[in-house]
């Protein structure tokens, strides 16, 4: 077990700390050492990962608090950090260098959206009263400020055409609005707590919302909307705490809820929205879990850096692929922690945003070699097709 008071030394090698599998076959590693017996080459293969290795670095990133919000382009090849009090980071992904610093204001912003065509970057602060701010991601110049909320915005998402802003608020409520003429088009009610996370469905029509933050059980729902129309169309619960993070799966027939930022504690559920009913449960507090490419596996960052790879369809763990960090005392707010993730489109690099006193708030890059497994469609290409809304949730 790592003492926290010994371990300045690691907490400053750890910042950003993740891992990645090992893609080395194993006939290329038992090439390497003749003597090594198969089972031995397989074990030492499947060990987890110290923490501490492999890791880089972006340099240049010197925030000044916790990283809040990261979000990639969609070809990969611009990363945009953001944090609280400080100013957001533009980052050219290739040669990992800092290419534009963009101002929000004094609060700094705590969510990011940026669009399709990787042009404008919708900005949001939990602190600020409900504005959303657009920017000209090339230019780093302000397009438009939107009156969205009464309170803080906790989370913006948009849907996969750029077309439609989906803004979470601290009052309660999700705004819908036009990017294109800054209208807005919906204004939905219903949560009984702030709305904490926003996922959007990959069939386009409908995007989950949930409520609440760490030990708030005002309301512990996950709520599915029209999007076209605004209809809320079914509710989920049965869950024992609020979900801050949410992602459906490939097919849109799962979404799963984690408990998000940073927390020690809790669980990760996946729901089939058809029943409504949660099929299986993963005993983790996660800050990150998303789908690799094949859609058949979830890859998940924890509170404790610890990086696992999981079965989609069962939960079962397939591999722990990093292991997690041990402290003496995991409620010391100045130990460095994993504060928020995500993973590049092509699922080959994921990104830490770190958080803590001892962090130095650095974003560590960890490469990834997650072999696709063959027949990856979980959508029965064969059944007839039918109304993508009923057919999730009828």
């Amino acid at each position: 077990m790592i003492s926290i008071n010994k371990s300045i030394v690691f907490s400053a090698i750890i910042y950003g700390i993740i891992s990645t599998l090992v893609g080395t076959p194993i006939a290329t590693q038992a090439s390497i050492d003749q003597k090594v017996a198969p089972q031995q080459v397989l074990t030492k293969q499947n060990k987890p990962l110290n923490p501490e290795e492999g890791i880089e670095f972006l340099k240049e990133s010197k925030h000044g608090y916790d990283i809040e919000s990261l979000v990639f382009s969609r070809d990969g090849q611009t990363l945009v950090s953001s944090s609280l009090y400080d100013k957001i980071h533009v980052w050219n992904m290739k040669n990992k260098k800092l290419i534009r610093i963009i101002n929000p204001g004094k609060n700094g912003s705590t969510t990011l959206a940026l669009s399709p065509d990787g042009q404008n970057l919708y900005t949001g602060t939990y602190l600020e009263s409900g504005i959303v701010q657009v920017w000209n991601i090339k230019t780093g110049k302000l397009i438009r400020r939107i009156n969205s909320h009464k309170s803080g915005i906790s989370n913006l998402t948009l849907t996969p055409d750029g077309k439609t802003l989906i803004a979470a608020g601290q009052d309660k409520t999700i705004k819908l609005w036009n990017t294109q003429t800054g209208k807005l088009i919906h204004t939905l009610k219903g949560h009984n707590a702030p709305v904490s996370a926003i996922a959007v469905s990959p069939n386009k029509n409908i995007f989950a919302t949930s409520a609440g933050i760490q030990g708030d059980s005002r309301d512990l729902t996950i709520r599915l909307w029209d999007i076209k129309t605004g209809k809320l169309l079914k509710t989920l619960t049965n869950s024992i705490q609020a979900a801050g993070f949410l992602t459906f799966s490939p097919d849109g027939k799962n979404l799963i809820s984690a408990r998000g930022k940073s927390s020690d504690y809790g669980r990760t559920n996946i729901w089939n929205l058809s029943t409504g009913k949660i099929t299986t449960t993963i005993a983790k507090s996660l800050i990150y879990i998303g789908f690799t490419s094949d859609g058949k596996r979830l890859l998940s960052v924890d509170s404790l850096y610890g990086v696992d790879l999981w079965d989609a369809a069962t939960g079962a763990n397939i591999r722990q692929i990093v292991e997690q960090v041990k402290f003496e005392d995991d409620r010391t707010y100045s130990r460095v922690y994993p504060n928020t993730a995500v993973m590049s489109p092509d699922n080959k690099t994921l990104v830490i945003g770190e958080g803590g006193v001892l962090s130095g708030y650095r974003i560590g890059i960890r490469q990834l070699n997650l072999q696709p497994i063959k027949s990856t469609s979980l959508v029965d290409t064969s059944a007839p097709k039918r109304n993508p809304v009923s057919n999730i949730l009828n």
